[in-house]
Protein backbone atom coordinates (compact mmCIF):
# COMPACT_ATOMS: atom_id res chain seq x y z
CA UNK A 1 0.00 0.00 0.00
CA UNK A 2 3.09 2.59 -0.58
CA UNK A 3 2.44 6.01 -2.11
CA UNK A 4 4.62 8.45 -3.81
CA UNK A 5 3.37 11.78 -4.13
CA UNK A 6 5.30 14.30 -6.77
CA UNK A 7 5.21 17.94 -6.53
CA UNK A 8 6.91 21.07 -8.01
CA UNK A 9 9.94 19.90 -9.28
CA UNK A 10 9.56 15.97 -8.50
CA UNK A 11 10.63 13.81 -11.29
CA UNK A 12 10.17 10.23 -11.68
CA UNK A 13 11.37 7.71 -13.96
CA UNK A 14 10.80 3.84 -14.95
CA UNK A 15 8.17 3.92 -11.58
CA UNK A 16 6.09 0.15 -10.91
CA UNK A 17 3.63 1.05 -9.42
CA UNK A 18 2.10 -2.68 -7.65
CA UNK A 19 -1.60 -3.05 -7.60
CA UNK A 20 -1.52 -1.89 -4.47
CA UNK A 21 0.22 0.99 -4.89
CA UNK A 22 -0.35 4.60 -5.17
CA UNK A 23 1.15 7.71 -7.49
CA UNK A 24 -0.06 11.20 -7.26
CA UNK A 25 1.71 13.56 -9.86
CA UNK A 26 0.85 17.22 -8.79
CA UNK A 27 1.51 20.54 -10.10
CA UNK A 28 4.93 21.20 -10.99
CA UNK A 29 5.88 17.34 -10.62
CA UNK A 30 6.32 14.82 -13.51
CA UNK A 31 6.41 11.01 -14.37
CA UNK A 32 8.24 9.35 -17.46
CA UNK A 33 7.84 5.87 -18.48
CA UNK A 34 6.07 4.52 -15.47
CA UNK A 35 4.00 1.36 -15.38
CA UNK A 36 0.98 1.72 -13.97
CA UNK A 37 -0.55 -1.46 -11.85
CA UNK A 38 -2.09 0.50 -9.74
CA UNK A 39 -3.54 3.83 -9.25
CA UNK A 40 -1.94 6.91 -11.08
CA UNK A 41 -3.53 10.35 -10.37
CA UNK A 42 -2.58 13.74 -12.51
CA UNK A 43 -4.00 16.33 -11.04
CA UNK A 44 -3.66 20.19 -11.93
CA UNK A 45 -0.53 20.87 -13.47
CA UNK A 46 1.16 17.67 -13.14
CA UNK A 47 2.26 15.59 -15.98
CA UNK A 48 3.31 12.38 -17.56
CA UNK A 49 5.09 11.06 -20.44
CA UNK A 50 4.73 7.43 -21.57
CA UNK A 51 2.90 5.60 -18.99
CA UNK A 52 1.87 1.92 -19.03
CA UNK A 53 -1.48 1.15 -17.95
CA UNK A 54 -1.63 -2.47 -17.93
CA UNK A 55 -3.49 -5.30 -15.41
CA UNK A 56 -7.12 -5.70 -13.88
CA UNK A 57 -6.03 -3.08 -10.70
CA UNK A 58 -4.00 -0.46 -13.14
CA UNK A 59 -5.76 2.73 -13.39
CA UNK A 60 -4.34 6.02 -14.07
CA UNK A 61 -6.84 9.05 -13.81
CA UNK A 62 -5.65 12.83 -15.29
CA UNK A 63 -7.57 15.71 -13.91
CA UNK A 64 -8.07 18.85 -14.68
CA UNK A 65 -5.19 20.52 -15.88
CA UNK A 66 -3.31 17.09 -15.85
CA UNK A 67 -1.67 15.93 -19.08
CA UNK A 68 -0.46 12.73 -20.58
CA UNK A 69 1.40 11.82 -23.40
CA UNK A 70 2.35 8.83 -25.19
CA UNK A 71 0.62 6.24 -22.82
CA UNK A 72 -0.27 2.51 -23.57
CA UNK A 73 -3.04 1.10 -22.28
CA UNK A 74 -3.65 -2.47 -22.62
CA UNK A 75 -4.57 -6.11 -20.58
CA UNK A 76 -7.50 -4.81 -18.58
CA UNK A 77 -6.10 -1.10 -18.27
CA UNK A 78 -7.81 1.72 -17.89
CA UNK A 79 -6.85 5.32 -18.54
CA UNK A 80 -9.59 7.91 -17.50
CA UNK A 81 -9.22 11.34 -18.82
CA UNK A 82 -11.77 13.68 -16.64
CA UNK A 83 -13.04 11.87 -13.50
CA UNK A 84 -16.84 12.86 -12.58
CA UNK A 85 -16.82 14.38 -9.11
CA UNK A 86 -12.94 14.19 -8.95
CA UNK A 87 -11.93 16.74 -11.27
CA UNK A 88 -13.46 17.15 -14.76
CA UNK A 89 -10.55 18.45 -17.49
CA UNK A 90 -7.57 16.98 -18.63
CA UNK A 91 -6.00 15.95 -21.30
CA UNK A 92 -4.22 13.07 -23.18
CA UNK A 93 -2.20 13.05 -26.51
CA UNK A 94 -1.12 10.24 -28.57
CA UNK A 95 -2.41 7.68 -26.11
CA UNK A 96 -2.38 3.74 -27.79
CA UNK A 97 -4.94 1.43 -26.14
CA UNK A 98 -4.31 -2.26 -27.35
CA UNK A 99 -6.25 -5.36 -26.86
CA UNK A 100 -8.00 -5.17 -23.22
CA UNK A 101 -7.35 -1.68 -22.85
CA UNK A 102 -10.38 0.73 -21.88
CA UNK A 103 -9.80 4.69 -22.72
CA UNK A 104 -12.27 6.44 -20.92
CA UNK A 105 -13.13 10.29 -21.73
CA UNK A 106 -15.06 11.89 -19.36
CA UNK A 107 -16.16 15.02 -17.85
CA UNK A 108 -14.37 17.49 -19.59
CA UNK A 109 -11.57 15.62 -20.35
CA UNK A 110 -9.87 15.33 -24.38
CA UNK A 111 -8.08 12.61 -26.17
CA UNK A 112 -6.04 13.64 -28.98
CA UNK A 113 -4.84 11.28 -31.65
CA UNK A 114 -5.26 8.46 -29.95
CA UNK A 115 -5.04 4.90 -31.25
CA UNK A 116 -7.13 2.55 -30.54
CA UNK A 117 -5.71 -1.20 -31.43
CA UNK A 118 -7.81 -4.63 -31.62
CA UNK A 119 -9.06 -5.61 -28.79
CA UNK A 120 -8.97 -1.99 -27.62
CA UNK A 121 -12.10 0.40 -26.61
CA UNK A 122 -12.21 4.53 -26.35
CA UNK A 123 -15.15 5.57 -24.47
CA UNK A 124 -16.67 9.17 -25.08
CA UNK A 125 -18.95 10.20 -22.44
CA UNK A 126 -21.09 13.53 -21.84
CA UNK A 127 -18.92 16.51 -21.47
CA UNK A 128 -16.02 14.80 -23.00
CA UNK A 129 -14.30 15.52 -26.51
CA UNK A 130 -12.12 12.77 -28.64
CA UNK A 131 -10.25 14.63 -31.62
CA UNK A 132 -8.54 12.88 -34.30
CA UNK A 133 -8.53 9.34 -33.42
CA UNK A 134 -7.38 6.52 -35.42
CA UNK A 135 -9.86 3.44 -34.95
CA UNK A 136 -7.60 0.05 -36.60
CA UNK A 137 -9.08 -3.39 -37.36
CA UNK A 138 -11.41 -4.85 -34.23
CA UNK A 139 -10.84 -1.50 -32.45
CA UNK A 140 -14.03 0.72 -31.40
CA UNK A 141 -15.17 4.12 -30.37
CA UNK A 142 -17.85 4.70 -28.53
CA UNK A 143 -19.42 7.98 -28.53
CA UNK A 144 -22.62 8.30 -26.00
CA UNK A 145 -25.14 11.56 -25.62
CA UNK A 146 -23.61 14.64 -24.84
CA UNK A 147 -19.88 13.83 -25.76
CA UNK A 148 -18.26 15.53 -28.64
CA UNK A 149 -15.80 13.82 -31.79
CA UNK A 150 -13.68 15.96 -33.91
CA UNK A 151 -12.26 14.00 -36.90
CA UNK A 152 -11.46 10.23 -36.96
CA UNK A 153 -9.81 7.62 -39.12
CA UNK A 154 -11.57 4.33 -39.43
CA UNK A 155 -9.62 1.65 -40.38
CA UNK A 156 -10.46 -1.83 -42.13
CA UNK A 157 -12.72 -3.82 -39.11
CA UNK A 158 -12.87 -0.91 -37.59
CA UNK A 159 -16.01 0.73 -35.41
CA UNK A 160 -17.21 4.01 -34.55
CA UNK A 161 -20.85 4.02 -32.66
CA UNK A 162 -22.37 7.17 -32.56
CA UNK A 163 -25.55 7.71 -29.80
CA UNK A 164 -28.34 9.90 -30.26
CA UNK A 165 -27.26 13.46 -28.58
CA UNK A 166 -23.35 13.23 -29.55
CA UNK A 167 -21.88 16.47 -31.48
CA UNK A 168 -19.64 15.06 -34.00
CA UNK A 169 -17.71 16.90 -37.24
CA UNK A 170 -15.79 16.18 -39.56
CA UNK A 171 -13.59 15.05 -41.63
CA UNK A 172 -13.59 11.39 -41.40
CA UNK A 173 -11.56 9.41 -43.36
CA UNK A 174 -13.43 5.75 -43.49
CA UNK A 175 -11.45 2.72 -44.97
CA UNK A 176 -13.26 -0.26 -47.07
CA UNK A 177 -13.94 -2.25 -44.46
CA UNK A 178 -14.47 0.35 -41.59
CA UNK A 179 -18.26 1.42 -40.02
CA UNK A 180 -19.23 4.47 -38.46
CA UNK A 181 -22.66 3.92 -37.31
CA UNK A 182 -25.13 6.29 -36.35
CA UNK A 183 -27.68 5.27 -33.59
CA UNK A 184 -31.54 6.44 -33.48
CA UNK A 185 -32.27 10.06 -33.75
CA UNK A 186 -28.65 11.16 -35.20
CA UNK A 187 -28.70 13.28 -38.03
CA UNK A 188 -25.53 13.59 -40.47
CA UNK A 189 -24.93 15.70 -43.31
CA UNK A 190 -22.63 14.68 -46.30
CA UNK A 191 -21.18 17.69 -47.59
CA UNK A 192 -20.02 18.44 -51.75
CA UNK A 193 -16.90 16.17 -51.88
CA UNK A 194 -17.46 13.77 -49.83
CA UNK A 195 -19.47 10.43 -49.83
CA UNK A 196 -21.48 8.21 -47.26
CA UNK A 197 -19.35 4.86 -47.65
CA UNK A 198 -18.96 2.70 -44.59
CA UNK A 199 -21.66 4.94 -42.90
CA UNK A 200 -24.43 2.94 -41.35
CA UNK A 201 -27.52 4.46 -39.96
CA UNK A 202 -30.15 3.17 -36.99
CA UNK A 203 -33.73 3.30 -36.94
CA UNK A 204 -34.65 7.09 -36.73
CA UNK A 205 -31.32 7.92 -37.75
CA UNK A 206 -31.19 10.11 -41.41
Amino acid sequence: NGELVLFSGGVAGLTTVASSGVVIVSSGGFATSTTDAGLMILSGGGSAMSTLVTGSAGNEQVYAGGTETGAVVANGGLLQVGVSGFGAGGTVTSATVNGGGLLFVDSGGVTVGAVVNSGGQEDVLANGSAISTVISSGGQELVSSGATVSGATILSGGLMQVSSGATVTGPFNISTGGLLEYMSGVNIVVSSGQTSSGIALGSGAS
